[in-house]
């Protein structure tokens, strides 16, 4: 899992928060405060779910080529199949919500 995209977001609204702070322009300390004890809340619930995922195992290799041998033969779906359905079915749905609208 790619959680960089989320470091990102959190560095920016660190930035943001410290070019706040130093203009000091509408906020008050207090709400700075607890704009900063939120955002290290996000980060460490971020590092511990990081820590918490599943590591690479090199074994894993040897179910997705079985996986890719059973497909080309029986015609059955991978996961990155399913996956690319349902990103489909999801554009899908936002369309049809757009045109209903």
């Amino acid at each position: 899992m790619n959680l960089i995209t989320y470091h990102e977001v959190l560095s920016t609204i660190k930035s943001e928060l410290l070019a706040v702070e130093q203009g000091k322009e509408f906020t008050s300390t207090s709400e700075l405060k607890q704009i900063e004890l939120f955002v290290q809340i996000l980060e460490d619930k971020l590092n511990d779910f990081y820590h918490t995922l599943p590591r690479p195992d090199p074994r894993r290799g040897l179910l997705i080529l079985g996986g890719n041998i059973v497909k080309t033969i029986f015609g059955t779906a991978t996961v990155s199949d399913i996956h690319e359905l349902h990103g489909v079915l999801d554009l899908q749905n936002r369309i049809s919500d757009i045109v209903l609208l």
